[in-house]
C-alpha cells in the first residue's frame, strides 16, 4: 500500500461515486471549510434579531397574561356585563394577535436561504456520498475496519476515533443499499466499540437488529440466530426478533437436512466475502493501481 493516501486519490474516489457535484473538486471542498466567516455573519445577525424578537414576545406575553389574570380575579364583573366582556375580548384578542405575529416573525427561512446562496454547505446527499467514498477508500487501500475506526490512516493529520454510533451510521449507509458486506464490517466494529464505551452512544438492540440481518445475508445463519437470542434476552417481546427467529430457524433446519453435522460445528468468526460483481477484475486492477502496485489497467476491445 502506498505510504500515504493521496489527496488526489481521495478526490477521485469521491468524484466518481455520485456525490453532489459541487463537492467533487478540491476548490469547492476548500471553500466549504473556509466558509466559517460568512456563516458566522449570517447566524450572528439572525441570533441578534431573534433575541430582540424574543424580548418583544416576552413583553407581549406578560401583558396578555396580566390582562387574563386581572379578568380572572374579577370574573363576575366581566361575565355579567356585556360591555365589560366586549372590551375584555377585544383586549385579549389584540394581545393574542401581537403574540402570534411575534411568534411568526422568525427569520429562520431567510437566513437559511441566504446561507445556502452564498456558502457551499453539505446536505444529506453529500453525507451519503461521503460515506460511500469512505467505504470505497477502505476497499481500494484494503484498510482494516478497526484501523479506520481508530483514526489510524497513514496521512499527515490524525483522524478522530469513531464511536459505536459513528460505526453504526456508516454501516447503516451500506445496509440501506443492501450492501451487507460493508454493513457487516461496520456493525461488528460498532458492537466492539459499544462493549468498550462507558457512555453508550447507541442502543444495543438497534445495533443487534441490523447486525443479525446482515449476518444472515452474508451466509451466517447460526451467528444471526445467536444475535437474535441476545436481542430476545434484552426484550422478550421484540417483534422483529421474534419474526426473524422463525425464519432463521427454518434456514438452519434446511441446512441440517442437507448436512446433519452443520449445527454441531463450533461457532467461529463470521464469514463475510466481498461480492464479486460484473466488473470485479477491472475493479481489482484499478484498486491495485491506486495502491501503487504498478498494475497496468487492461481494456477490452
Amino acid at each position: 500500500m502506498a505510504s500515504e493516501l493521496g489527496t488526489l486519490h481521495v478526490l477521485l474516489l469521491v468524484a466518481g461515486l455520485g456525490l453532489a457535484e459541487v463537492f467533487t473538486s478540491y476548490d469547492h471542498l476548500a471553500r466549504m471549510i473556509d466558509s466559517e466567516a460568512t456563516v458566522s455573519e449570517h447566524l450572528t445577525s439572525y441570533i441578534q434579531a431573534e433575541e430582540q424578537r424574543l424580548d418583544k414576545l416576552k413583553q407581549a406575553f406578560d401583558t396578555m397574561r396580566s390582562h387574563m389574570v386581572a379578568a380572572s380575579k374579577e370574573r363576575d364583573r366581566h361575565l355579567n356585563n356585556p360591555i365589560n366582556l366586549y372590551f375584555l375580548i377585544k383586549r385579549i384578542a389584540a394581545d393574542w394577535s401581537t403574540v402570534k405575529s411575534l411568534i411568526n416573525a422568525t427569520a429562520a427561512e431567510d437566513v437559511i436561504r441566504k446561507a445556502n446562496a452564498s456558502v457551499l454547505l453539505p446536505g444529506d446527499e453529500d453525507v451519503e456520498g461521503a460515506s460511500v467514498a469512505l467505504l470505497r477508500l477502505q476497499d481500494t487501500y484494503q484498510l482494516n475496519t478497526t484501523q479506520i475506526g481508530s483514526g489510524l490512516l497513514k496521512t499527515v493529520h490524525k483522524s478522530p476515533e469513531f464511536t459505536a454510533w459513528d460505526c453504526y451510521e456508516l454501516g447503516r449507509s451500506a445496509y440501506d443499499k443492501d450492501d451487507h458486506y460493508h454493513s457487516l464490517l461496520w456493525m461488528e466494529e460498532a458492537l466492539r466499540r459499544w462493549n468498550k464505551e462507558e457512555d453508550k452512544t447507541i442502543d444495543r438492540l438497534l445495533l443487534l437488529d441490523h447486525l443479525r440481518h446482515s449476518a444472515l445475508q452474508q451466509g451466517n445463519p447460526r451467528h444471526s440466530l445467536s444475535l437474535i437470542h441476545e436481542m430476545l434476552a434484552i426484550d422478550p417481546s421484540h417483534g422483529q426478533a421474534l419474526t426473524a427467529k422463525v425464519h432463521v430457524e427454518s434456514v438452519l433446519a434446511e441446512e441440517q437436512a442437507m448436512n446433519a453435522d452443520s449445527n454441531a460445528m463450533p461457532l467461529g468468526p463470521m464469514k463475510n466475502e466481498r461480492p464479486a460483481g460484473n466488473d470485479s477484475s477491472e475493479r481489482d486492477r484499478y484498486e491495485a493501481l491506486c495502491r501503487g502496485e504498478g498494475v497496468m489497467l487492461g481494456f477490452s476491445e
